[in-house]
């Protein structure tokens, strides 16, 4: 035993043992304290303690985009106007009609409505329908005018025949 006084409590878990050095002496490498090993994983949890958890619920609620109605509408009785014969033009024309309805739809929604390529697709087939079905007419009315021209003669009954031919 000694009698200068009580021995000195351990020191704690992980610290260094051995005495360092007083700022006037210059340290040996051997009394330095090797340096700290870099963290394994995501890193040292913050310097006040665990971070908070997740707030419950799904969080704030998010926008959704949704495709204008009135932009399908559109598409659909463009395309059905190739396969109605006759009725075909009046729903490419109802189309045409009510695309500039849909397309204010869609800027008007601030980004909440797509539907923008929907509605330029039915303007393209909806002309497109139009426009064949004023080639079909003027082609009739150009056949009609021959027939009456050539009602008669051997010339018309000639090229009636050179048009079955083809």
């Amino acid at each position: 035993m000694s009698t200068e006084g009580p021995e000195a409590p351990p020191p704690p878990y992980g610290r260094w043992e051995q005495p360092l050095p007083s700022p006037t002496q210059t340290p040996s490498p051997t009394q330095m304290p090797p340096p700290p090993q870099p963290p394994y994983g995501y890193g040292p949890p913050p310097a006040w303690g665990y971070a908070p958890p997740p707030p419950y619920g799904y969080g704030p609620p998010q926008a959704h985009t949704q495709t204008e109605g009135m932009a399908i509408v559109v598409l659909v009785l463009s395309i059905a106007s190739f396969f109605m014969f006759g009725f075909g033009v009046i729903m490419a024309i109802v189309a045409l009609c009510l695309c500039p309805s849909a397309t204010r739809n869609i800027e008007a929604s601030q980004g909440t409505l797509t539907g923008e390529g929907f509605v330029t697709a039915a303007k393209a087939i909806s002309w497109v329908n139009v426009a064949l079905t004023g080639i079909m007419v003027i082609g009739f009315i150009v056949f009609f005018i021959l027939v009456a021209a050539f009602d008669d003669s051997e010339e018309f009954s000639a090229l009636l025949v050179l048009a079955s031919l083809r």
